[in-house]
């Protein structure tokens, strides 16, 4: 189920980047087009010059689905250069929140469920951290060594600061504090 799941999110990350990308890119040309075509002051000029605004927009916002469906960093420069990617994305939103990042051991023999399951965990965290918290620092720390008998280990700690949660709360949210009855 996992492996059928992330193809199926692969596909969609790149028909979002085919085929909505070209379009937007197309519609883009055309507004530019249309601005440089129009007279220095024209309402069609500055109509444009809104519409091509909003492509860019539209643009980041499909980067950012992808980038949800699918982190495109993992096939290229790994976990660990992911996350630091990961990393230097959240703090450029969130530049009042002190984030360290501490990444031990070797990551690159991984199998891609564990890559992809340590990045998603850390990215809905910080997700997380950035909604609810009101944290003012974020410490993620992921490790990979050997048990005393010879074992393979990889841990993760995300902490923070904020205001945690409040177990007596009324939910009706759909994560795992959804479930929790008072």
């Amino acid at each position: 189920m996992f492996k059928a799941q992330e193809e199926e999110r692969r596909y969609i990350a790149r028909e979002l980047h085919d085929e909505l990308g070209q379009w937007l890119t197309a519609i883009s040309i055309e507004a530019n087009l249309i601005a440089n075509d129009v007279g220095a002051y024209s309402e069609i000029k500055t109509c444009a010059q809104g519409i091509s605004a909003c492509v860019d927009k539209m643009h980041a916002v499909i980067r950012d689905l992808q980038n949800q469906l699918r982190p495109p960093l993992l096939d290229t420069i790994g976990l660990r250069g992911s996350l630091r990617e990961l990393k230097e994305e959240w703090c450029s939103h969130r530049a009042e929140i002190s984030f360290e990042m501490v990444l031990e051991g070797d990551f690159e023999n991984l199998s891609e469920r564990i890559n992809i399951t340590m990045y998603r965990i850390i990215q809905e965290s910080l997700n997380n951290i950035s909604k609810y918290a009101e944290a003012s620092q974020v410490r993620v720390r992921l490790s990979r060594g050997q048990s005393e008998t010879s074992m393979d280990i990889l841990s993760l700690s995300v902490e923070d600061n904020g205001k945690g949660y409040n177990l007596s709360q009324q939910t009706n949210g759909i994560g795992c504090w959804g479930c929790v009855s008072g």
